[in-house]
């Protein structure tokens, strides 16, 4: 595997060239280009698996394989006992009104012993925002993306997109650690494909940025949505210096009673991915502070602050923030990740 860093690159860029010279290319070779070109092989597309699998050598693909081998959503922890046993009672009940009325009094019972900070009081949160969007889709035909986003029918300021920036706050300083995107059910295949390509592009200088200041060999964890459906991926910067970009799941927010038993391997998968955020702002937290040590102090001989976090940086958890990279509000989705913020690591 020694000779495979080169080999790789060198393959994806020639990949990218090929399609270059050419005088007329589809929108899936002009993707794959754009995408060789900045050293990321996309696993998420089956067509470009297609187009991999033809271009690589074996010893190649052998080394990518391995190394999507060990991009595994699993080591993170979603869903806990207490929220599966509340999620399971809600999703047993007959109506979205029983529904709204159980998360109501279970709500109350969790305020009323202080425990609204914790995941199954997110959880309920995110329940009823879905609850209550079902309802009115169910009651009025509301279109898909409006019940689930709360956008209004003539809101057409965000064009056919809208991006979600999730970071962390350390002092005055602002990090983005993951570019989402959220696309309308009416985007065309064309668009769907651009930007699963710009965000997979932005994601890759979100690592390397964190990589040349910080000298964390990190990964982005990322959602894609067109509509109510998307998926959760993975993107890894490899030791041999080129990206690996691997689904982790799907995801699938119900706007239909009939539907909601596709909520509890969503809610989990969601908290798998804020748990995944909280590890990685851990470690860039402390990345930060010994950084901060070393520019006040330079001239001394300082060994690494192992402990940091511990004393200074409190609750990560807080650090978690959201902002929309475009200044829109995403309603319903933004809340869902605003609720990951009440609960504790």
């Amino acid at each position: 595997m020694a000779n495979a860093p080169v080999n790789i690159i060198t393959s994806l860029v020639t990949l990218g060239v090929k399609y270059l010279k050419q005088e007329n290319i589809s929108s899936e070779e002009s993707m794959i280009t754009m995408l060789s070109l900045s050293g990321i092989v996309n696993l998420l597309d089956i067509k470009m698996l297609d187009i991999y699998q033809n271009v690589f050598t074996e010893a190649q693909w052998e080394c990518i394989v391995d190394e999507e081998k060990s991009m595994d959503i699993n080591s993170y922890s979603g869903l806990n006992d207490e929220s599966n046993k509340i999620l399971n009672r809600l999703l047993a009940l007959r109506n979205t009104d029983e529904i709204l009325e159980h998360i109501d009094e279970q709500k109350y019972l969790l305020s009323k012993s202080k425990q609204s900070g914790e995941q199954q009081y997110a959880m309920l949160l995110i329940a009823e925002q879905i609850g209550e969007n079902a309802n009115e889709a169910t009651k009025t035909s509301i279109d898909v993306n409006r019940s689930i986003f709360g956008l209004r029918e003539q809101s057409n300021s965000f064009g056919r997109r809208m991006n979600l920036m999730l970071g962390i706050k350390y002092g005055k300083k602002r990090l983005e650690i993951s570019s989402n995107e959220f696309k309308r059910s009416i985007a065309s295949k064309d668009v769907v494909q651009k930007q699963q390509c710009k965000n997979l592009r932005t994601n890759s200088c979100i690592i390397q940025q964190i990589v040349t200041r910080y000298k964390i060999n990190t990964s982005v964890m990322a959602m894609d949505f067109v509509g109510c459906f998307g998926c959760l991926y993975m993107l890894k910067k490899t030791e041999e210096q080129f990206y690996i970009a691997k689904l982790m799941a799907k995801l699938a927010i119900p706007y239909h009673f009939n539907q909601l038993g596709a909520l509890k391997p969503t809610l989990n998968v969601l908290f798998q991915m804020k748990s995944f955020l909280i590890e990685q702002a851990r470690h860039i937290n402390e990345a930060m502070f010994e950084l901060d040590v070393g520019n006040t102090l330079p001239s001394l001989n300082l060994p690494t602050l192992s402990t940091a976090s511990a004393s200074t940086i409190g609750d990560t958890c807080n650090n978690l923030c959201c902002s929309d990279l475009y200044g829109f509000c995403l309603h319903s989705k933004h809340q869902i990740i605003n609720c990951f913020k009440r609960t504790p690591s």
